[in-house]
């Protein structure tokens, strides 16, 4: 049988959401977002778990709109130049 939909937001994608952002930002408190984003995580189907990691998420992060852009671009940026043709 297949996969559980809801079961793609696990503790291992907010592991590595925690990891992603303390890269882009050394001081997320990343046990702080990853405590509140796993307590009772997996008890809630797909959407809830995702209302659930963005609350965490929010309850983390910097008030201030520009300094979430920020740090949500710095995340996104690649690591590696492309290398030019």
């Amino acid at each position: 049988m297949p996969e559980a939909f809801k079961n793609l937001i696990n503790p291992g994608t907010v592991r590595e959401i925690g990891a992603q952002l303390t890269r882009a930002w050394p001081a997320f408190d990343r046990k702080r977002f990853e405590r509140l984003a796993l307590n009772t995580l997996e008890t809630l189907e797909f959407k809830a778990r995702a209302q659930h990691v963005c609350n965490a998420l929010e309850a983390t992060l910097p008030d201030e709109f520009e300094r979430r852009s920020a740090h949500a671009a710095a995340r996104s940026r690649p690591t590696r130049r492309p290398t030019p043709v």
